[in-house]
């Protein structure tokens, strides 16, 4: 796949994997689409992405969606990507798993990737919404937005 020889590509690979301590979702917002898909690191160190409820994630899995990614960037003004990566502690008041959460726009200019990290404060406006009323709401003590 030609992606795969592509600078810019690999080090958004790169940079998002990196986030994938044990596992991690990836959520991509673009014009009228969306997507979502896990990680998970393997004991090699590298990450294997799959699409969530899938029972077992394998290779064919991961390049189709490295390419589907790929052709997000290229044929959309932008995309949207949030990480939200899993840490190995539970959260004391709630019982969860702690997370971190990071946003990140993407953009194909000029024959050329670029990767913009979102600020910390807008993720968490963006992810810290009731469906139901619309209206800001306080995020879980297991979620810190980076």
């Amino acid at each position: 796949m030609a992606q795969e020889n592509i600078p810019e590509f690999i080090e958004l690979i790169k940079e998002l994997s990196s986030y994938c301590y044990s596992h991690a979702i990836y959520t991509l917002n673009a014009e009228n689409a969306a997507c979502d898909f896990a990680g998970r690191r393997l004991e090699d160190g590298n990450v294997l992405f799959f699409r969530k409820g899938k029972l077992k994630d394998n290779q064919a899995e991961d390049k189709k969606i490295r390419l589907q990614l790929y052709e997000w960037i290229t044929n959309y003004p932008y995309i949207v990507a949030f990480v939200k990566s899993y840490l190995p502690e539970i959260d004391e008041a709630t019982h969860e798993f702690k997370k971190e959460v990071r946003g990140f726009i993407i953009k194909y200019e000029n024959e050329k990737i670029v990767t913009t990290r979102a600020l910390a404060k807008d993720v968490k406006k963006v992810m810290c919404v009731d469906f139901k009323t619309g209206k800001p709401k306080e995020p879980s003590s297991a979620t810190k937005f980076l």
